[in-house]
């Protein structure tokens, strides 16, 4: 299940271009380079350097629906995969 997540996430980076992202995804790239190898995800060292993550997460729950609206159908997807990503792992790490 952690490599099929982890598999997921570094897909859900992939589906949007840069320049039609609805919200800046280096910090959730870096989370993932820094924490993810071999598809697992190292919930440990996250759990103690999570500040990327979280800084992340207000990124994401700030967007405008407005904004979602009118983004591109792939840009809504990538936003959609990648929140709900963060999200998952936010919930294992406060769990």
């Amino acid at each position: 299940m952690v490599g099929l997540m982890a598999s997921v996430l570094g897909i859900s980076l992939l589906a949007a271009t840069p320049h039609g992202n609805l919200v800046d995804e280096t910090k959730y790239a870096e989370v993932l380079t820094k924490h993810v190898k071999d598809s697992q995800v190292d919930y440990a060292s996250l759990k103690k350097d999570r500040a990327a993550l979280d800084e992340y997460l207000k990124v994401v729950a700030a967007v405008p629906k407005a904004d979602f609206d009118k983004a591109s159908k792939e840009a809504q997807v990538a936003y959609l995969l990648n929140a709900y990503n963060a999200y998952t792992i936010e919930s294992i790490l406060d769990n």
